[in-house]
């Protein structure tokens, strides 16, 4: 599996058909980066570096920030579901 650039459609298309995004977080990096893996499954895990520190959810505002940002949506329409404390955590859209 080989990281690529995410590609912004295909979140949003994800996000809109109110699939769970997986995402692997890098709290504390040089750079913001977003890139997506496919599984053998087909199913897409995305991988970000933020450049906030995991405290006082700063991290976590960061990722939601971004990705409602690449998804063209308003971040109050996302939500993590699972990992607030770790490093895996899940996104959905909000009804």
């Amino acid at each position: 599996m080989d990281a690529q650039p995410a590609d912004d459609e295909e979140l949003a298309e994800l996000l809109l058909r109110r699939r769970p995004i997986r995402v692997v977080v890098t709290p504390r990096a040089s750079s913001v980066r977003l890139s997506a893996l496919r599984g053998p499954d087909g199913n897409l895990e995305f991988r970000v570096c933020l450049t906030g520190a995991p405290e006082k959810g700063r991290a976590n505002a960061q990722l939601i920030r971004l990705l409602a940002d690449k998804a063209g949506l308003p971040p109050s329409s996302l939500a993590i579901t699972h990992g607030h404390r770790g490093r895996v955590k899940t996104l959905r859209l909000l009804e």
